[in-house]
């Protein structure tokens, strides 16, 4: 015999053959499930290295020239506090010149 060839393939009717697929359907769930966990397990681990060489990085700079660490932060904060989440501003706030919050821009 050199070759074999399926003609056709009856599949049970019924019940049978909604156990099966339900049988089938719920191992894809498994491992789907599986992955996903996985997936997450990997993205904390990559998310927890990467805040702490972040931490690493902002400690050195801070180390090296505190200065421009504070200059940077506070422009950083007059950025999130002017322009706002969607850098488009409308933020209204009053506070009196020789608040210490300003004190970048009086430039001393």
């Amino acid at each position: 015999m050199i070759d074999v060839r399926i003609k056709r393939a009856d599949l049970p009717e019924g019940e049978t053959l909604q156990l099966a697929f339900n049988r089938m359907r719920t191992a894809r769930q498994q491992v789907a499930t599986a992955i996903r966990a996985e997936g997450q397990k990997e993205a904390q681990i990559i998310r927890g290295n990467a805040d702490g060489e972040a931490a690493r990085i902002y400690a050195d700079s801070f180390g090296k020239d505190p200065d421009f660490y504070d200059f940077y932060r506070a422009m950083r904060s007059y950025e999130a506090t002017f322009l706002g989440q969607n850098n488009q501003g409308g933020t209204s706030i009053i506070l009196s010149p020789d608040n210490d919050y300003l004190r970048r821009f009086r430039g001393n």
